[in-house]
């Protein structure tokens, strides 16, 4: 069935009923899609609307979009923040002086204002996740610190994201501050 067209028949009417794939739930509708990204046409489609789209995917990574941040004549050739997410090396562990390390990696490069959830294994209540990008001398430049939601989810807000570029997310980093902790 053709998504987009089902999407934008239940926007003109929230009482119709539609794929189990989307829902809408006030103003948000939730994708969820099997693999691959979304392509320009549906951002496009959603462009300027008062709505937020969060895109589920199967590998455990989602997304939030702000369609009205979407400008239609300027939307991304592909969407797809999809991550792995594996143990940092010894070199992150050791710069960031904690164990409650991992390297995060996504499969491609995106450029779009989202909200990307990622599902840290083992996780301890309470926790606060610092996002680093690792710079080319083996520094770590922080680019961002939640607080870890209680399923064990960090909840970072991207404009853009880099396949290329090194990321690695530190558990409750000594020294670092918590002021600017963002909570989801």
């Amino acid at each position: 069935p053709n998504v987009i067209n089902e999407i934008n028949d239940a926007l003109k009417n929230a009482n119709d009923s539609f794929s189990s794939i989307a829902k809408i739930n006030d103003t948000t509708v939730n994708l969820y899609i099997k693999d691959g990204s979304i392509d320009n046409q549906f951002l496009a489609d959603m462009s300027n609307r008062d709505l937020t789209i969060k895109v589920v995917t199967s590998d455990g990574s989602s997304w939030k979009i702000d369609c009205n941040e979407v400008d239609q004549n300027n939307v991304p050739k592909k969407n797809n923040y999809s991550y792995s997410l594996d143990n940092a090396s010894k070199e992150s562990r050791k710069e960031l002086g904690t164990e409650d390390c991992y390297q995060l990696s996504f499969e491609e490069s995106a450029k779009v204002n989202a909200e990307v959830i990622i599902k840290l294994p083992e996780v301890e209540r309470n926790s606060n996740a610092f996002l680093y990008q690792v710079e080319k001398d083996g520094t770590h430049t922080r680019l961002q610190a939640v607080a870890v939601d209680n399923d064990g989810n960090a909840h970072f807000y991207i404009g853009a994201v880099d396949s290329k570029t090194e990321y690695v997310i530190g558990l409750n980093v000594p020294g670092e501050k918590t002021d600017d902790v963002i909570i989801p």
